[in-house]
């Protein structure tokens, strides 16, 4: 063992013998009687609930809504909140492979997400042709869900405050294959200023504690200290009434954290609640089972009852005359933009490859990407992404285009490009990131010579996985380094 290893098994240790306040956490949201509301937490399951804090929860996956349950490559049962969500099965004495090793995953059957984000999902409920915002997106478990909700029809904002989480961000949203996202990294009150209150459905999972996952190691006890939880509860505060300003009258805010603390959660809204008239706590149906015994509208997930890593959302309804001037908000930085260029028609080598058949085409530097046409074109100006189309390269022979990863999936878009079918053990090479030689199954021989030589399309088993450039009969890979998995399996 490792001295890393070694230091992080001591503080684990330490962390589960530390005494957590509960009630100081938690507040009314404990109960000390056995006989109260079913929801509530009682005294007697406190050092239950302390157990499960720090030890590991049952693993979950949110398939492709297309995808058949039974194609999943591990026996799985649904999440009772989120029926499209699975848990993993895993039978007394077997061990289930990593659902991140399999092949399936690379090819986008399915995210890896913790049971409880996703009753953030079940209440946002996102309907196809509506508009919705995530306005703290990154990594992007909860908007990859909201783009399958949407199922094409509609337009995502996924907004993320933290440049550096952008990339991962994007080829997430990428994997869905739908296109229909825009990607901005604002200040939430900037994001308000820049749309306006347009949104059916505006998601907060706000920046929080993370009390939830302090068995994973991305937080230590400290998020259980009454300084870390008033830390987020101010921030909190500040971005849930700028969400505000994006939601339409009539349309849903849903506010969720992964923490514990009844400061950050039902104390939160309710709060919000009551001093704005006619925003409302609204039930959800369905979801009884799970609601807070605090307020209506406000629903918990906990580790020692439901086998996830715990969890609070809670829905608001903007009714009529709720609605603030989001321009009054305080802005920390002016709103950058950027200088997007519109494309008539793509460049000749591109247009070999793709069709101008969806949205508008956007370049800005040496990147190309594609825009919902029904977007607003101040919003544009001001975004990172649409879905990233090609990179330009500019060499002493000239210029040459490069497809991006989001070609590859927006198979809508894809022109009479080729396409190389692979089979498995050469799908286990490609994720890895390797070349393929003199292997490729989908490939004539005439094709692999100098005419059959370009971009193809990467398939396994009717999933595209991304690009590959042919070359002589060798495949060059092109599948995007942030994804490549070693070791894969069926």
């Amino acid at each position: 063992m490792t001295s890393y290893a070694i230091a992080s098994f001591v503080n684990r240790r330490r962390d589960v013998d530390e005494s957590i306040d509960w009630p100081a956490v938690l507040g009314p949201v404990l109960s000390s009687s056995s006989t109260g509301s079913s929801t509530a937490v009682r005294a007697d399951e406190l050092a239950e609930l302390q157990r499960a804090t720090f030890a590991h929860v049952r693993r979950a996956v949110r398939p492709r809504p297309s995808l058949a349950t039974d194609e999943l490559p591990f026996p799985s049962e649904p999440v009772a909140w989120f029926p499209q969500g699975r848990f993993l099965i895993e039978a007394a004495g077997s061990t289930v492979a990593r659902p991140g090793a399999f092949v399936q995953y690379a090819a986008g059957d399915y995210y890896i997400q913790d049971a409880g984000s996703m009753l953030a999902l079940a209440l946002c409920s996102a309907r196809p042709g509506e508009w919705v915002c995530d306005t703290c997106a990154a990594p992007g478990g909860k908007s990859t869900g909201l783009l399958e909700q949407l199922g094409g029809a509609g337009v995502l904002v996924a907004n993320e405050v933290i440049r550096s989480r952008l990339s991962l961000l994007s080829v997430s949203l990428e994997r869905t294959g739908y296109g229909n996202q825009l990607l901005t990294n604002l200040e939430v009150e900037q994001l308000a200023q820049l749309c306006g209150p347009v949104f059916d459905c505006v998601l907060v999972d706000a920046p929080c504690t993370g009390q939830t996952m302090v068995a994973r190691g991305k937080q230590s006890m400290a998020a259980f200290g009454a300084a870390q939880i008033a830390h987020s509860s101010a921030r909190q505060q500040r971005i849930l009434r700028a969400a505000a300003g994006l939601v339409k009258l009539g349309g849903r805010l849903v506010y969720s954290t992964c923490a514990y603390s009844y400061a950050e959660n039902e104390a939160m809204v309710m709060q919000f609640a009551s001093e704005h008239a006619g925003w409302q706590l609204t039930a959800q149906a369905g979801l009884d089972d799970w609601s807070s015994p605090l307020a209506e509208g406000c629903y918990r997930v906990w580790p020692h009852r439901h086998g996830c890593s715990g969890a609070f959302a809670a829905l608001l309804v903007n009714q009529a005359g709720a609605n603030f001037d989001a321009g009054g908000l305080a802005s920390p930085r002016p709103r950058p933009r950027i200088a997007w260029k519109e494309l008539e028609r793509l460049p000749a080598e591109l247009g070999e490859l793709l069709s101008a058949e969806l949205g508008v085409w956007r370049l800005a530097g040496d990147q190309l990407h594609c825009f919902e046409s029904s977007l607003p074109i101040e919003w544009t100006h001001s975004a990172v992404a649409g879905t990233e189309i090609a990179r330009r390269i500019v060499e002493s022979r000239g210029e040459r285009w490069t497809p991006s990863f989001g070609a590859s999936q927006l198979h809508r878009v894809v022109g009479p490009a080729g396409r190389v079918e692979l089979v498995d053990a050469e799908a286990i090479r490609y994720v890895a990131g390797e070349s393929l030689r003199s292997v490729v199954s989908g490939v004539s021989q005439e094709q692999q010579g100098g005419a059959g030589s370009g971009w193809r399309m990467v398939v396994w088993r009717d999933r595209v996985l991304g690009w590959g450039k042919l070359t002589q009969g060798v495949l060059k890979n092109h599948f995007p380094k942030i994804l490549r998995q070693p070791n894969s399996m069926f």
